[in-house]
Order: structure tokens, then sequence, then C-alpha cells
């Protein structure tokens, strides 16, 4: 069995289309997916995890790690939101409403993070989570905000709901796979890799 983790955003994106190649060229091949846990590093290293994808994150010798893509991030808000239709916003103008903060492992969080110290702005975060569909519906709910790919808006069933507030001031992040070494030269661990870039080619 192989068991891989990553955000539930990526997962939902990108795991239809592996499904969907397993079945056909491995169909008796079982896979299991982990909600992304924060000890990644240790699960992969006691075998308990085949492959991870996600943001950068500091990994020892032993992991393994390959660049997929560069991932571009902004914030969103509803249609609704004040801030949709507002011009020539600024880094201040964000910071005046309450943020939903994602938080599994990755980079992309503590860089807006430090985004917001650089300009000595206080990032109101109000919303904490760890789920993709609970920061959506706090979207929905209300004024927050929240940072998100840059594709998000044209993804069902958003695209016509949440908008990506004109301020490219998110440094890009880069998405990962991660491995460990004693897996590094096992040749269906290889082709297992290898599916999950062919797919994840197609949409980054």
């Amino acid at each position: 069995m192989f068991r891989f983790s990553a955000i539930d955003l990526a997962a939902s994106q990108f795991l239809p289309d592996v499904l969907t190649q397993l079945r056909q060229a491995a169909p008796n091949l079982a896979v299991e997916f982990v909600y992304r846990p924060k000890n990644i590093v240790e699960l992969l290293e006691q075998g308990d995890l085949d492959l991870v994808l996600g943001g950068m994150f500091d990994a020892p010798a032993n992991i393994h790690a390959r660049q997929i893509a560069r991932m571009n991030y902004r914030f969103f808000v509803m249609v609704s939101h004040p801030l949709a239709t507002k011009n020539n916003l600024t880094l201040a103008d964000i910071a005046q409403y309450s943020h939903i903060r994602y938080s599994p492992a990755g980079a992309v969080e503590p860089q807006v993070d430090n985004l917001f110290k650089q300009h000595k702005l206080k990032r109101q975060v109000t919303l904490h989570t760890s789920s993709m569909a609970v920061l959506i519906a706090g979207l929905k709910a209300g004024k927050h905000i929240a940072v998100l790919p840059s594709e998000f808006t044209t993804q069902e069933p958003t695209k016509h709901t949440l908008c990506a507030l004109d301020i490219p001031s998110i440094p890009a992040v880069d998405l990962m796979l991660y491995w460990h070494s004693r897996s590094h030269k096992d040749p269906l661990h290889r082709w297992f890799r290898q599916l999950w870039l062919d797919v994840i080619k197609q949409y980054c």
C-alpha cells in the first residue's frame, strides 16, 4: 500500500487523475490518503508515509525533495466583500479586515505573516483551520480574507463566488514532492512518483 499526503486543495485537484491512471495501469495497487499531518518528516522516516505533496519546508538529508512548480498566491474574498471592487488596494487596506489562516505545515502562511511584519502591520487572524472546506465556508460567511493559489477562481464551485484582490504582494512558493531516501531507487515507488509528476505537470 502506498500512503501519501497533501493539503486537501492539492488532493482534490490532482487525485481524480491519479486514481484514473492507477485504475488503468495498476488496478490492484492500494493507496491511502493521509490528511495533512504536522509531523511529516517523522512519518516519512518511520515509513508511515511514502510521498508528500506540499509547500517547501526544511527537510533533513535523508528526505529527498523535488521542486514541481512555482505557485503564485493571492488574497481572496467573496465577491460581495467591501474590498472586492476597491481600486488601488494596499496591504494596509487588507489589514483592516479579519483573516483566515490555513494551518497545515507549509511555507505560504509564514511568508504572509512576514509580509505584514515588514510593513509594520498586524494581521487580524480570527479563524484558524486545516480544512479547505472550512476555509471556503468562512469566506462565504462574511468579510474574511484568505490566501489561496492564484488559479483558485477558475475552479468549481468557487469561480463565481470568490475573487482575487489586486495586490500581488505574496512571494511565490515552490510546490514540492518529498520522499524518504530508502524508497529513492525502489522501482514501484519511482513509478508512483512519476505518475504524480505527470499528472501535476498537466496543471502547473
